[in-house]
């Protein structure tokens, strides 16, 4: 659990945890040591311990922010009350560049290979699953989890296939399984 939580050190732990993600998107969960950490967040390696105790508890939160960072982009679509919801879901499938895409798309990957793993991961992503589930149902989607699901299916299917998971599927896939509650439509607000 990190031990340090005052303001002051926090952007310092910010810098730690981006580094962390950095190094497992570009290196892997094998590369990402405290050394490694240290080097590229510029943080010493000797203060490294002072937030963390080992090296699981260091990915473990980097993968807490990665959720929390991700299911803040989910809301901030989905609470966008001006805005046609298909068409912004849709963005947020397709909207990175190809560099933040990339690495958001393996994070995830890793991020699901360990919650395969290990309860404390699997906890993580259903946690992150039913926030995203919650913010679209205050959008007015009946059917979230299956909207979660499609938006999910199409972001790693548009990585490895992205000439034919063109922006245009990924709106007519939206517009097709969105489904609104009573008094709700896709133009929500």
């Amino acid at each position: 659990m990190q031990r340090k939580t005052d303001f002051a050190s926090s952007d310092r732990l910010t810098m730690i945890l981006d580094a962390v993600l950095s190094l497992i998107a570009s290196k892997g969960l094998s590369e990402t040591t405290y050394r490694n950490v240290s080097k590229l967040s510029g943080v010493p390696l000797g203060s490294m311990t002072y937030y963390f105790s080992s090296r699981d508890e260091l990915i473990y939160a980097a993968f807490q922010q990665y959720a929390q960072r991700s299911l803040a982009r989910m809301v901030l679509v989905t609470d966008n009350g001006s805005a046609d919801l298909s068409e912004s879901l849709s963005r947020l499938v397709t909207r990175e560049s190809d560099a933040e895409r990339r690495e958001d798309r393996i994070l995830l990957a890793e991020l699901y290979v360990l919650s395969f793993r290990d309860k404390r991961y699997a906890d993580l992503t259903r946690d992150w699953m039913q926030g995203a589930k919650r913010a679209l149902q205050r959008a007015g989607v009946a059917n979230a989890r299956v909207v979660d699901a499609v938006q999910e299916g199409l972001t790693l299917q548009r990585c490895f296939a992205p000439e034919e998971v063109t922006e245009a599927v990924v709106l007519a896939a939206f517009r097709s399984v969105v489904e609104t509650v009573p008094g709700h439509s896709q133009q929500h607000g």
